[in-house]
């Protein structure tokens, strides 16, 4: 019985150690894949973060540079 598993085993052997490489390079693969996606969504986030606070900055820089606006009301408004 022991040599009956011994026998299998020596010619199996090669076949689980080829197997247990695939499995370890499709998880190595498919880590390496899932960090990629969240890399990118961090950069793109980032860069939607800094779109935004830059189109604040133009938008306060506008409002600063309009008169008051009660002023502009009374200016524009008529009877």
């Amino acid at each position: 019985m022991i040599a009956l598993f011994a026998g299998l085993w020596s010619r199996i052997h090669v076949y689980v150690a080829i197997a247990g490489a695939a499995v370890a390079i499709l998880t190595g693969a498919y880590m390496i894949g899932k960090q990629s996606a969240r890399t990118d969504e961090i950069r793109r986030s980032a860069e939607r973060i800094a779109n935004q606070a830059r189109e604040r900055a133009h938008v306060e820089v506008d409002v600063a540079r309009e008169p008051d606006p009660a002023e502009r009301l009374r200016r524009d408004w008529s009877r």
